[in-house]
């Protein structure tokens, strides 16, 4: 029996609502989805990878954590000591498949960085943090021998740190649980950035790049200062802050500043940028020059010359490693605290410890087992 056509067209309205609400209740769910993803922003890069407590308790994470996984700079009792401590950091992080932890490695000049500091300074603590949770410490038999002469120095400490522990109790404590840091483009340069101000903001210290190459102890140097680069910038790659006063004060509008100007399209805002900024308020002026030249400090905060620790400039870094420049740039650094080796620009350079550069002249110095390691392994 045909159905009528008025009770076709009934039949055909109601298919044609349903279709539609079924529409709306799938882009409404995308939408919640997608919104839901937007505010937990857990993206491998980013949350996921910096901080796995989000995962369930019996998830394989903490099955499969290995008994030699780092152990956490605030659950340890060694406790950075003030004014005793030079801090490196590790920011990069990559999650590793099926839950296998990464096994720690370390670069040539990371592992010079650090021996030169130890030896330099045998009265401080070296602590060098990771921020990824994902490292273990490898047995001796499967060790590196760059990360095996790097233990052997006494006063060296590898450790983890949370993001969210370490921001505990800070100005930034309620933004970093906002997600906001994690929709950076530039996950590892922006948390380099925090964590080496939460670090100092909690245990004060000496915080540094990895990229350079201790020269003489720190001992004789105040407890709060800054470095120029330039004569028309400063450097966020050193700080020396401590825990109280000035530092303190120091410290704390750096990380209200970092909240302030985050940009997760522009890392730069929250570096050497950030550092220029808020020493402009404490000296009065925006000047290097006449922070430099106002020697009492700008307020308790002391600027040091680019001779102290970037003697060689960003675009002379070649210098370290063309074995035509060694006399002149040892001269150039001669006098300096540590050597800045200006980060990428060196690491795409054929770096080689030899005695015919002078990076590698300094490295024999003040890395030697690094560069024994080193020499060892080439031939």
């Amino acid at each position: 029996m045909t159905a009528h056509p008025k009770q076709l067209l009934v039949q055909l309205k109601k298919r044609w609502w349903i279709v539609l609400l079924l529409l709306i209740i799938l882009l409404l769910v995308f939408a919640m989805n997608r919104n839901y993803r937007q505010h937990q922003n857990l993206t491998p890069k980013s949350a996921q990878c910096y901080l796995p407590e989000d995962y369930p308790r019996d998830d394989a994470i903490y099955r499969l954590r290995p008994l030699n996984a780092l152990k956490d700079l605030l659950l340890e009792e060694r406790q950075p000591r003030f004014r005793r401590t030079i801090f490196f950091l590790e920011t990069s992080c990559s999650m590793p498949p099926r839950f296998k932890y990464n096994k720690l490695e370390l670069a040539a000049m990371q592992a010079c960085a650090i021996e030169s500091a130890a030896q330099l300074n045998p009265s401080y603590d070296v602590f060098v943090l990771y921020a990824s949770p994902w490292n273990y410490l490898p047995d001796k038999k499967t060790m590196s021998q760059l990360l095996e002469v790097t233990l052997s120095n006494p006063n060296v400490y590898l450790r983890s740190v949370n993001l969210q522990s370490l921001a505990v109790d800070t100005p930034v404590e309620d933004w970093l649980k906002s997600g906001e840091l994690f929709k950076s483009r530039n996950p590892t340069e922006h948390i380099s950035y925090l964590l080496r101000l939460l670090v100092l903001y909690r245990f004060g210290g000496f915080y540094v790049d990895f990229d350079v190459l201790f020269m003489r102890t720190l001992m004789n140097l105040p407890e709060n200062f800054l470095g120029a680069e330039s004569e028309h910038s400063l450097a966020s790659s050193l700080l020396s802050l401590a825990p109280s006063g000035i530092g303190r004060q120091f410290i704390k509008e750096c990380l209200r500043d970092f909240q302030q100007h985050f940009d997760a399209k522009n890392w730069r805002k929250n570096g050497d940028q950030l550092i220029n900024r808020v020493a402009s308020k404490f000296c009065g002026t925006q000047n290097v020059s006449a922070m430099l030249d106002n020697r009492s400090g700008c307020r308790g905060l002391q600027i040091h010359d680019w001779y102290a620790f970037y003697a060689v400039q960003r675009s002379y870094v070649q210098d370290f490693f063309d074995p035509a420049r060694v006399k002149e740039t040892l001269e150039l650094t001669n006098g300096s605290y540590l050597v800045h080796l200006w980060n990428k620009l060196s690491y795409e350079l054929p770096v080689k410890f030899n005695t015919d550069t002078a990076y590698g002249k300094l490295a024999k110095q003040y890395c030697p087992k690094v560069f024994e390691a080193i020499s060892e392994n080439s031939n």
